[in-house]
């Protein structure tokens, strides 16, 4: 690779970036659709940058994000371990990895080693993401005590955790406390109204409840917007229960 190349891809690196960036930004104003086009952008200008030579950790990082998203795990897996070799890799750039890379081992069926992954980064401190992410992971594995403990110290760190409030609802939920489930639920929603999970699990309390005509509202809802393979819910569960009330 030559001089040009090493330039070219440094502009391509950073055009991904700023598309990731609006991807992101499109996505938190609801449109969906005009996000996934951005973050389809951004990918390419990544993919283009890395056929130039361009090895940044950042990079790799973000590359491996999409890829994780989109349901490519084996190339998220690669991006991230290329990542986890780069020399002089920033403390907070092999956080953001380990971050990534803790949620990729659970997508992939390795609950317990994303767990350990968890509790590395835990011991350098709790933060948002440990609790949101630890804490559904300890769900997940049926450590219902130690999840409600953890989880309800997230609500102490950031009682408006959009993420620790869905996972309390859920821990509820398998625990068989119906209002509390709700409660939280309810909460979730309030903090961030299009939350797929929360929709899913609220629109599964109203169907039982008869309430078709809202489970339909909080479906349409979740089945509108962008259904990364990071949920903890498919689309095809949500479209499966919006046809289960036809």
């Amino acid at each position: 690779m030559g001089l040009f190349d090493g330039i070219k891809g440094k502009l391509l690196y950073r055009k991904g970036m700023l598309k990731h960036r609006e991807a992101t930004a499109l996505n938190d104003q609801g449109r969906y659709q005009e996000a996934k086009t951005k973050s389809d952008e951004a990918y390419q200008a990544y993919c283009q940058a890395y056929a130039l030579g361009n090895r940044e950790a950042l990079m790799l990082i973000a590359k491996g994000l999409i890829e994780m998203r989109e349901g490519q795990f084996d190339k998220a897996k690669a991006s991230f371990l290329e990542a986890d070799k780069i020399k002089g890799i920033k403390p907070e750039e092999r956080a953001r990895l380990r971050n990534n890379y803790a949620i990729l081992l659970w997508k992939m069926g390795r609950l317990d080693d994303a767990i350990e992954q968890m509790r590395i980064i835990e011991r350098a401190g709790r933060t948002s993401f440990v609790y949101g992410t630890l804490g559904y992971l300890l769900i997940e594995k049926g450590e219902y005590d130690e999840a409600l403990k953890f989880n309800l110290d997230g609500l102490d760190y950031d009682d408006e955790d959009s993420v620790v409030l869905d996972n309390l609802g859920q821990l509820y939920m398998r625990m068989g406390d119906r209002e509390k489930s709700l409660e939280y639920f309810h909460k979730a929603h309030e903090r961030k109204p299009n939350q797929i999970d929360t929709l899913y699990y609220l629109a599964k309390y109203a169907a039982e409840d008869g309430d078709k005509e809202k489970a339909r509202e909080y479906l349409d809802r979740a089945l509108s917007t962008n259904f990364p393979a990071t949920c903890t819910v498919s689309r095809a569960d949500a479209q499966a229960l919006r046809d289960s009330l036809n």
